[in-house]
């Protein structure tokens, strides 16, 4: 636990000495500046798109810049060396981008006019589908050894995990389009904002994701550790 502390205590530090903190702090104001000058109607469907992508783009997008990052500065061939466990790594770099997101989405909601969030439903929706979004994103990146790489494969990433979702939000329903991760997000942020009641069966459906999504990314790390001859799995 120490070890999984530690990890996330420096996540947070290397996030803030790259300028992640002061970045979000321009798309917040951004995205509540943008709804605001929206019509009043439209400020509830907006705030829960821009709600729905935020933790999709910094959970997906940002981990590919971590990873290069660390990669460049020889910090994952250090980490796979260390003690620090796959596991360890893996959740400490969900739950700081969870935090992060989090934040900011939350400083949206509160900015956008909208009435009525709970947010007793929103934090632990943002916080877990960022987590998700930033598992996918490591198992997709661990391995390529450029950010160009990683861009010919984000943009396929953020259409299979947006488009879904966003068409449902606009009123295309159909059934296969509900069992996509982004899509069990955006049914409990609806509920968030007051657009639906909360449901079973889109929280069991995002917790299922999470599981999976851990398991293929856990795996893909042990994988790396192995061809770097590292340490225990």
């Amino acid at each position: 636990m120490k070890r999984l502390l530690n990890a996330f205590l420096s996540d947070v530090r290397y996030q803030w000495r790259y300028g992640f903190y002061l970045v979000y702090l321009f798309v917040i104001a951004f995205f509540i500046a943008l709804i605001r000058v929206l019509p009043a109607d439209w400020r509830q469907t907006a705030l829960v798109a821009v709600l729905l992508s935020d933790p999709a783009l910094l959970g997906f997008f940002f981990i590919g810049g971590i990873l290069q990052l660390e990669r460049g500065e020889g910090l994952l061939d250090a980490l796979f060396l260390s003690p620090l466990r796959p596991w360890e790594y893996i959740v400490s770099k969900g739950a700081s981008l969870g935090i992060l997101a989090t934040l900011a989405g939350c400083l949206m909601a509160l900015g956008s006019g909208v009435h009525g969030i709970r947010y007793v439903f929103l934090v632990p929706v943002l916080f877990l589908g960022s987590i998700c979004f930033t598992w996918i994103g490591i198992a997709t990146a661990i391995n390529l050894k450029s950010m160009n790489a990683y861009f010919g494969i984000d943009g396929l990433w953020e259409l299979a995990l947006t488009v879904p979702p966003m068409l449902l939000l606009f009123g295309v329903n159909f059934s296969l389009l509900e069992a996509f991760p982004g899509s069990n997000m955006l049914r409990l942020i609806e509920a968030s904002v007051g657009r639906g009641n909360p449901s079973w069966l889109p929280a069991m459906g995002l917790a299922a994701w999470i599981a999976a999504v851990f398991v293929l990314t856990h795996r893909r790390m042990v994988s790396a550790l192995s061809r770097l001859g590292g340490g225990a799995a």
